[in-house]
C-alpha cells in the first residue's frame, strides 16, 4: 500500500472514530436529561434577572452609557457579568457598539477612513504578482524583492511607533492616510521597477502607521465597559472590507487591467482621506476630551 492511501485509511478510521465518539456523547447526554425531567428536575441556574423592573433599570443604565458592567451588576443585586450579558445580549447589546462609535466622531472617523482604505486601496495581494509580471516584467524574482520592499518598510514603521512611543492623533492618522494614497497612485503610474521598490517601501511603510494610529485611537476613546463591542465593529471593518476589496479590485483588473484598477482604488481611499480631513475638527475634540478624562482618573 502506497504512503497516500495509507494516509487516506488513516484519515479516515479517525474521522469514523471521532464521529462514533461524538453520537455517542449525544446519545449519553440526551438520556440524562430525559431521566431528569422525568423525576421533576430542570437544569441550569435560577434565573437572576426574574422581574421585568430589573431587566427595564439594567437596559436603561447600559443606555446611558454611564456606568461600567461591574457597577450595573452591583446596583441589581451583586451577580455574575455573564448574567447580566447573557440578559443583555438581546438587541440592546448588538446596537450599542455600532450606536457609540457612530456617535463619538473620532471613533466614526478613524473607523470609517480605515475602513474605505482597508476596501478600495489594500489589495497587494492580488496586485503585486500581476504587477511584477504584466506591467514591470520583473518576474518571480522581482515579485519576491517587491513584497520584501514592502515588509521591509512595514518594519521600519513599526519600530519607529515603538521607538517614538506616538500617542493617539486624528492628524497623523490622515496625513498616514494621505501619504498612503499617494503613494499608491504613484505606484499604480510607475512603469519603472527601480522606483517601484521604494515607492512600495513608502506604501508598507505608511499602512503600519495608519492602523496602528488608528487601533490606538480606537482603544483610547472607547470605555472599558464598551471597548469589546467597539472593537469588535473595528474588527469587522478592517478583516471584513479586504477581502470585498479583492473582488473589487481583481474584476476592476480584469475589466482595464492591473494599473486602472490600484489607480482607482487609489483614488476612492484618497477621497475618503480627503472627506475625513474635512470632518477632523470634531474627531479632534472628541479624542482631547477621551485622553482628559484617562488624565483625571
Amino acid at each position: 500500500m502506497t504512503p497516500p492511501l495509507r494516509g487516506k485509511l488513516i484519515f479516515h478510521l479517525m474521522g469514523a472514530l471521532a464521529e462514533f465518539e461524538r453520537d455517542l456523547i449525544r446519545e449519553r447526554t440526551n438520556a440524562g436529561l430525559a431521566a431528569a425531567r422525568a423525576r421533576g428536575r430542570v437544569g441550569g441556574r435560577p434565573r437572576k434577572l426574574k422581574t421585568n423592573g430589573k431587566v427595564a433599570l439594567a437596559q436603561q443604565m447600559f443606555a446611558d452609557q454611564s456606568h461600567s458592567t461591574s457597577e450595573i451588576c452591583a446596583a441589581l443585586g451583586d451577580f455574575a457579568r455573564d448574567t447580566l450579558s447573557l440578559r443583555q445580549g438581546s438587541r440592546i447589546t448588538r446596537i450599542m457598539g455600532l450606536s457609540y462609535v457612530w456617535h463619538v466622531p473620532s471613533l466614526a472617523l478613524a473607523i470609517g477612513v480605515l475602513g474605505a482604505v482597508m476596501l478600495f486601496g489594500i489589495n497587494f495581494n492580488v496586485m503585486l504578482p500581476l504587477f511584477a509580471t504584466d506591467v514591470l516584467h520583473a518576474g518571480s524574482i522581482g515579485y519576491g524583492f517587491l513584497c520584501s520592499a514592502f515588509g521591509i518598510g512595514a518594519l521600519f514603521s513599526a519600530l519607529w511607533l515603538a521607538w517614538g512611543n506616538q500617542k493617539p492623533n486624528i492628524h497623523a492618522l490622515l496625513i498616514a492616510a494621505l501619504i498612503f494614497c499617494a503613494l499608491e497612485i504613484a505606484f499604480a503610474l510607475s512603469p519603472f521597477y527601480i522606483l517601484s521598490l521604494p515607492l512600495i517601501a513608502g506604501i508598507g511603510f505608511a499602512q503600519v502607521v495608519m492602523g496602528t494610529i488608528a487601533n490606538t485611537t480606537i482603544q483610547t476613546v472607547a470605555p472599558s465597559h464598551l471597548r469589546g463591542r467597539v472593537m469588535s465593529v473595528y474588527l469587522l471593518v478592517y478583516s471584513g472590507g479586504m477581502p470585498l476589496g479583492n473582488l473589487f479590485a481583481g474584476g476592476l483588473a480584469v475589466l482595464f487591467g492591473a494599473p486602472i484598477s490600484l489607480l482607482i482604488g487609489g483614488m476612492l481611499s484618497l477621497v475618503a482621506a480627503l472627506a475625513g480631513w474635512i470632518r477632523c475638527r470634531p474627531a479632534e475634540q472628541s479624542l482631547a476630551t477621551s485622553i482628559n478624562a484617562l488624565k483625571i482618573k
